[in-house]
This record gives structure tokens, C-alpha cells and sequence, in this order.
């Protein structure tokens, strides 16, 4: 009996610690999968970071603050430009202003699709083609939408629009280029999480994919004959504006460099898109490695359990 008694205790502990063993390369296992996705986890955050530092890049981009402003409905700001614009024209210089049948109806972006009705109209203003108007006083595209007959005013209406696009939400307010003392704070754009770069991209690649046609179009006629006509008509404004400390603090006139400055964010905006939407992949490829956080609770409890 003694002997029995021994060889079950043996065998019992033998039990044991073949249960005590497995229990340990269990939680072993446990262990070092729980570290390897605690490892990515911390990949997947920094790489979350990379995002949002990419995506904050498109604070570097500064549209040339205009003048050109739509007449109604874009704050006391572009008012006041409008009326001192419109006082030097007429009440000092004497510039004569040919006017248009119908005037364009226009508001703030808010959304993609304004965006693509704005580069739309925009395309039709620069078009390279001959227009065959309607009647002998206006041209209509729809929306509200009237292209100008006169050359300069069409000009004009062009500057008005990029200044609108350059300068809607998906993009930080435009930098002043004075150092007045009345210059205030700009408002930049920050993101929170990824999702939040996800919305705004969605939103800035539709203004991307929209810009190359436009550009596409420029290309076929570099030289717009409207803003040489603008340039011409608004000559002796142009350069008492550029030679006064006070009216260049309103913005640019220099059709030129403001549409030139235009083009060139376009380009600029196209590379930050790229390059967000790159990082995006990289972060949605390195979350494909972890397991939900239900998969997660599991091998938390069994690791618990094993313990």
C-alpha cells in the first residue's frame, strides 16, 4: 500500500508539473504575441502621427491674398476692398467699366460639389476656345452662371474666382503681406484623428482632380487675352495700388502674379494630397497586422487565466 500510495503521489506530481510546464510555454506564447502586437500598435501610432503631420503640411501653402472679390455675400472685409476698389476706379481715375447684362451669382464653397461648379465656371471663363454668344449682350452657362461679354470684366471675373477657391475651407486663411499693425492671427487647420484627415482629403482631392483640368485647359492657351485686357484697362490703377502702402495692405492687384500664384498652389496642393494619401495607405496596411480589440480581450483573459 505504501508503494502505491508513492507511485500516485509520483505520478501526480509528474501530472503536474507536465500541467505547470505547459501552462508556462502557454503563457510564454501568450506573452510574446501580446508583445508583438503591443509593438505594431506602437508602429500604427507612429505612423498615425506621420499622417497628421502630413496632412498639417497644407498650412505651408498661402494663396496670394486678392483683391478680386465676388460683390455680395463675402463679409465686410471684401466690401470694404470693393468699395475702395470701385473709388479709385471711377472717382479718381476714371476708369470706365463696361457693364455686363447679367452678373453672376456666387457664394462660399462649403462642399466638393461648389468646388466643382466654381472650377467649372472658372474653366468656362478661360476657355481657349471662341464662346458663340446667345445675344449680343451676355452668355449663359446655367447656376446662375453668366459669362462676361468684355473682355477685362471676364478677366476680372476669373481673379474673383481663384481668389474664392484659393481661399475656401480646405485651405488656412491667407498670410497678409504687410506688416501692418492691424494684422491679426491666421487661422490654420489642425486635425484630431485620422478619420478627420480622411473627410478633409476626400474633400481636397476632389479640389486636386478639378485643378487638373484646369490646368490641363491653360495648357493648351498659356497666355489668357482677358487678363492682358484687365491688365491694360486697370493700368494706372495697378500702379498707384502696388506703390501704396495703404491699398496693397488690402491685397494683391497684379493679375499676373496673382494668377501665376494661383497655378502654383495648385501644383503645391496636388503633392501634399499625394503625399497624405500615401501615409494613409501605409497606416491602413500596418492596421491589417492587429487583431480587433475583442481578439485582444480574449488573449488578455486567457493570459489572466494562465497567471
Amino acid at each position: 500500500m505504501f508503494c502505491d500510495n508513492s507511485s500516485k503521489r509520483k505520478k501526480g506530481n509528474g501530472n503536474n508539473s507536465i500541467i505547470a510546464i505547459h501552462a508556462s510555454i502557454l503563457s510564454i506564447f501568450i506573452a510574446l504575441v501580446v508583445s508583438f502586437f503591443i509593438y505594431h500598435k506602437g508602429i500604427l501610432h507612429n505612423i498615425k502621427y506621420d499622417v497628421l503631420k502630413e496632412a498639417e503640411k497644407i498650412n505651408e501653402i498661402s494663396f496670394m491674398r486678392s483683391i478680386y472679390y465676388p460683390d455680395n455675400g463675402f463679409g465686410e472685409w471684401a466690401d470694404n476692398i470693393n468699395k475702395s476698389l470701385k473709388h479709385e476706379r471711377t472717382e479718381r481715375l476714371r476708369i470706365e467699366i463696361k457693364k455686363e447684362k447679367n452678373i453672376s451669382q456666387l457664394s462660399i464653397p462649403s462642399t466638393p460639389a461648389d468646388i466643382k461648379e466654381l472650377f467649372r465656371y472658372l474653366n468656362f471663363l478661360s476657355d481657349p476656345f471662341p464662346i458663340a454668344f446667345e445675344d449680343e449682350s451676355y452668355y449663359t452657362i446655367g447656376n446662375n452662371k453668366f459669362i462676361p461679354r468684355d473682355l477685362s470684366n471676364r478677366g476680372e471675373e476669373i481673379l474673383r474666382i481663384i481668389n474664392v477657391l484659393g481661399h475656401c475651407y480646405i485651405f488656412p486663411e491667407a498670410a497678409f503681406d504687410t506688416d501692418g499693425a492691424f494684422k491679426k492671427d491666421l487661422k490654420k487647420i489642425y486635425f484630431g484623428n485620422i478619420d478627420e484627415v480622411r473627410n478633409w482629403l476626400s474633400d481636397l482631392n476632389e479640389f486636386v482632380f478639378q485643378s487638373k483640368r484646369f490646368r490641363y485647359l491653360i495648357y493648351l492657351k498659356p497666355e489668357i487675352s482677358y487678363l492682358n485686357a484687365l491688365k491694360e484697362r486697370d493700368k494706372r490703377l495697378i500702379e498707384k495700388w502696388e506703390s501704396s502702402r495703404l491699398l496693397i495692405a488690402f491685397g494683391n492687384i497684379n493679375p499676373d502674379k496673382l494668377f501665376n500664384d494661383f497655378l502654383s498652389n495648385l501644383k503645391e496642393a496636388e503633392k501634399i494630397a499625394s503625399s497624405i494619401q500615401d501615409q494613409i495607405n501605409r497606416y491602413d496596411k500596418q492596421k491589417n497586422y492587429l487583431p480587433s480589440k475583442s481578439a485582444y480581450i480574449v488573449l488578455y483573459v486567457i493570459l489572466g487565466f494562465v497567471f
